[in-house]
């Protein structure tokens, strides 16, 4: 039997945790039909960011409704009777509010950044929006006609698109994250009003969702107007949990080329992509993979030893790009080589690549390099303190990705204490051959010349071997 306790007696049973409260503190609580707030006093500034985060990413869309949870997320930022979108502007505009939203394949969220004395106009209309969201064939076809603007916008970057559904190929029919977070148009297009609104009120309830508040409140205060706002709103009475993200990690050696066209580039390119696996976004290692992408960006800006190593002084190509992509299922860490009016070499690029990292495996990334790295990044993060609404998003995303709200601040934690031994250990444990798949992307075939060959040597052997607008 679960016990319910009466209004006045949770009020003061939370607010004699605040007694001691200082700045900086966080407190957390569960309102009974299930909602998981959490409050962090901040008093650098006279502000306060209010975020709603919902457990429900593309992850969660079945066969057949790929892309709803876009949809969805768009109603919902189309207001309600009594905050209307354009309401809710004008609103944001009085009080030179700061907000956005985000989704993807695991998590979706919500939030702004007020004057402190607007708190309660602000928990206001994100209770209101939660319980309070209609679903009409009228605005489903205006949301499907406002996504597909975007939609279209997106897949005219064949570029990105490939890149986004790469590791989809490897993936057994009906994972999670065999789609990318965009959909399928087709199915999106064929989206009901009563599958749209069972969609949103199965995922889009209390019992699903994370309130976090930052900024310049008296937490006892704030408890009471949360309590007011979310307290009545009724759980979903079912939520599916997450699915199995496992799959057989098999290597593929052949080297898939996959074809893109670019509107916005007028050039043949050729671009050659070696992935690694990583561990889910809650390991350790994931965020000292995300530390060591980070360090390979600056030494290829400075065009530095490492980017000098692998792309054999631009020889191999053009640019280089890295990127990780942590999540709770599987995760990459990708470089990739773009080279201009030729193909690169996959087998050379592959073997300059790997001799990098066994270079970085044995030897680290140089303390020089390490160390201004952490100057680096500490002094953002500093900055970022006074950002109410990053902490915010920060500790929802720890909630519901990392498993944990107390992780807010893991990424900086090891940024501290970062090592080259911590860097040798990631790399010799994930970035290898054993590890790793590779694609290639030809962008804009169509624009292939007879001539390319003489543009090419022109280009990278005359060029580009001189001077180089990336470095």
């Amino acid at each position: 039997m679960k016990l319910k306790l009466p209004p006045p007696f949770l009020y003061s049973l939370i607010s004699f945790s605040f007694l001691t409260a200082l700045d900086g503190d966080i407190y957390d609580f569960f309102l009974p039909n299930g909602l998981k707030v959490i409050l962090m006093e901040k008093h650098a500034s006279p502000k306060v960011a209010v975020s709603v985060f919902y457990n429900v990413g593309s992850h969660d869309e079945v066969e057949g409704q790929k892309g709803i949870n876009n949809i969805v997320k768009g109603l919902i930022l189309e207001g309600t009777e009594k905050y209307s979108d354009d309401e809710l502007n004008n609103m944001r505009d009085e009080f030179s509010m700061g907000y956005g939203d985000r989704s993807g394949r695991d998590i979706t969220y919500l939030y702004s950044e007020l004057p402190r004395d607007e708190l309660e106009f602000g928990l206001d209309f994100e209770s209101d929006r939660m319980i309070n969201v209609t679903v009409t064939d009228k605005k489903i076809l205006e949301v499907k006609e406002n996504f597909k603007i975007r939609y279209d916008k997106y897949h005219k970057n064949g570029i990105w698109v490939t890149f986004n559904n790469a590791m989809g190929d490897i993936l057994h029919e009906g994972h999670p994250y065999k789609s990318d977070d965009w959909g399928i148009w087709e199915q999106i297009d064929s989206l009901s009003v009563k599958t749209c609104n069972n969609f949103l009120k199965q995922y889009y309830a209390p019992n699903n969702a994370v309130l976090v508040v930052v900024g310049d409140i008296i937490p006892g205060d704030a408890t009471k107007l949360i309590y007011q706002y979310f307290s009545s709103i009724k759980p979903a009475e079912y939520i599916p949990p997450d699915p199995d993200f496992s799959f057989d990690k098999k290597i593929n050696y052949e080297t898939p080329e996959y074809f893109a066209e670019n509107e916005w580039d007028p050039m043949y390119e050729h671009i050659t992509s070696i992935a690694f696996f990583m561990p889910t976004a809650r390991s350790d290692d994931t965020i000292l993979l995300g530390h060591l992408e980070n360090i390979l960006i600056l030494d290829s800006n400075k065009y530095g030893q490492l980017r000098q190593k692998y792309s054999k002084k631009d020889r191999l190509f053009f640019k280089p790009y890295i990127h990780d992509e942590s999540a709770l299922g599987p995760s990459s860490f990708l470089f990739a080589g773009l080279n201009i009016f030729r193909k690169g070499s996959v087998k050379k690029i592959k073997k300059a690549l790997l001799s990098t990292l066994d270079f970085i495996g044995k030897n680290g990334v140089g303390n020089d390099l390490l160390t201004q790295y952490k100057k680096t990044e500490l002094l953002k993060s500093y900055k970022k303190d006074y950002n109410y609404s990053s902490i915010s998003n920060r500790l929802g995303k720890a909630e519901l990705i990392n498993g944990d709200y107390h992780f807010y601040n893991r990424r900086i934690q090891l940024l501290k204490e970062l090592t080259n031994e911590d860097i040798k250990k990631v790399v010799n444990t994930y970035l290898h051959e054993n590890n790793m798949y590779s694609f290639t992307i030809t962008v804009n075939t169509a624009k292939k010349t007879w001539y390319n060959p003489f543009l090419s040597f022109l280009t990278n052997q005359i060029v580009l071997r001189f001077w180089s607008p990336t470095r």
